[in-house]
């Protein structure tokens, strides 16, 4: 059985990976997991310093990757736009 350490670094892992994957990327949630982990000595304040680095990181490359997609969009529309205007 996995201790409650393990099973903490879990969970906020897989909050992370599912932040990568989201139309809305938000790191609200996954820090209020951090902190009450910390808070239940489950995680030391160590780990949770660098999984909040980890989740910023995250959010941080998907939004990125969402504005590039959205920009690659309306580029796309306008050039279809464009083509029909010709």
């Amino acid at each position: 059985m996995k201790s409650y350490h393990q099973r903490a670094i879990d969970m906020i892992q897989h909050q992370i990976t599912q932040v990568c994957k989201s139309m809305r990327p938000d790191e609200d949630f996954c820090e209020g997991l951090i902190q009450a982990n910390v808070g239940q000595g489950h995680i030391s304040t160590e780990e949770s310093v660098e999984l909040m680095q980890e989740l910023v990181n995250a959010v941080s490359a998907r939004r990125r990757e969402l504005q590039r997609e959205s920009s690659a969009q309306r580029l796309a529309a306008y050039e279809r736009q464009y083509a029909r205007a010709s």
